[in-house]
Parts: C-alpha cells; structure tokens; sequence
C-alpha cells in the first residue's frame, strides 16, 4: 500500500501546475517541459499511438502497478522489465544501442 501511495505521489509531482502555455509541443525536448492543463492527453494520445510502454523496473509488485496503469489507460500496455543490480543497469543501454526503446 505504501508503494501505491509513493507511486500516487509521484505521479502527482511530475504532473506540474498548468501554465499559460499556447502552443503543442511538437519535439521531446517540448513535451518535457510541457506543463498544459491537456499535458496528461496529450501524453495518452501520443502513447495509444506507439501501442505499449516499456517500463524498467526493480520493484517486486511491478504486475501489480502494470495491471493499475493498463486500467486506466485501456489501449497502452505495459512492457515489464523486472531486475535487479548490474542487470537492472546494463539492458536500457543495450537496448538504447539496438535501437528497441
């Protein structure tokens, strides 16, 4: 419980305040600075697109997170790498090297 609490917590920080912005973002480097009162939907838009996420993670109850974000976003699922220690480290960038993420 207290995971899904951190979890809530943090989701709720990246989140940020709306701000005045006028203009979509059209690069990453926009989209992470966007802080639009639609940053949330835009984001799902742009996931429903690419179809799944790919999440690292060494968290043991990972599924269980999984299972919660498909639920609330239906036609985004969610790649789960669980590991732990030098393996956790190693395969983003092995991935990043063959072009998968």
């Amino acid at each position: 419980m207290k995971l899904l609490v951190s979890f809530m917590i943090l989701f709720a920080s990246l989140s940020g305040a709306a701000s005045a912005q006028t203009s979509k973002p059209s690069t990453l480097a926009d989209l992470v600075k966007y802080s639009g009162a639609d940053r949330e939907r835009v984001l799902y838009e742009g996931a429903k697109r690419e179809g799944k996420v790919v999440w690292y993670t060494s968290l043991v109850p990972s599924k269980d997170i999984a299972k919660i974000f498909e639920a609330k976003y239906p036609d985004v699922t969610v790649d789960v790498y669980r590991a732990g220690g030098m393996e956790f480290s190693t395969k983003p960038c092995r991935s990043t090297k063959r072009g998968d993420i």
